[in-house]
């Protein structure tokens, strides 16, 4: 029961923070002073990364060691993996879209994984996203069976705020 409270705990603190990031940057790009452009990259790589990448580390260290208590029918996975598979695939091709470049690689790779893969939806997934391309990335494992509901809504996040056309 604390391992589903701390989830939704850091679901929201990701939120807060990926909405904090985002303003940021907004307002980054607004600003005319090459003093306040410091300060808000400062912000950025002082508060509001460490706390997007502790976050994410103890969400999907929770994930992980509550991945044994979903069990999820191989028809329902092959569904999800799917249904990923074509919201990947209509993403990475849709040229009106301004996606940064690691993401739209990162979904490549996923796609070509899913799609060449003849392992069934029991198989591990590894993913590797760069946050600070030489210093940091995230690396992470996923059991694709028992996890892939909450990995989707992870991979969504910050597809969330974009707007279709």
């Amino acid at each position: 029961m604390f391992a589903k409270k701390r989830l939704v705990q850091l679901e929201e603190n990701l939120e807060i923070d990926y909405e904090k990031l985002d303003e940021f940057q907004k307002e980054l790009t607004l600003s005319a002073s090459a003093t306040q452009k410091f300060e808000l990259k400062q912000r950025i790589k002082r508060d509001v990364l460490p706390s997007i990448h502790r976050n994410e580390t103890e969400y999907l260290n929770l994930l992980n060691q509550e991945a044994g208590a979903f069990d999820i029918p191989e028809q329902q996975a092959s569904q999800a993996i799917a249904e990923i598979t074509s919201h990947i695939a209509e993403i990475t091709t849709d040229e009106n879209k301004n996606y940064p470049p690691e993401v739209l690689g990162i979904l490549r790779e996923i796609l070509t994984i899913l799609n060449t893969s003849g392992q069934s939806p029991g198989a591990k997934l590894k993913a590797t996203l760069p946050i600070l391309p030489p210093i940091i990335s995230y690396e992470v494992e996923i059991d694709t069976q028992s996890s892939l509901r909450k990995i989707r809504q992870i991979l969504a996040r910050p597809f969330k705020n974009q707007k279709k056309t």
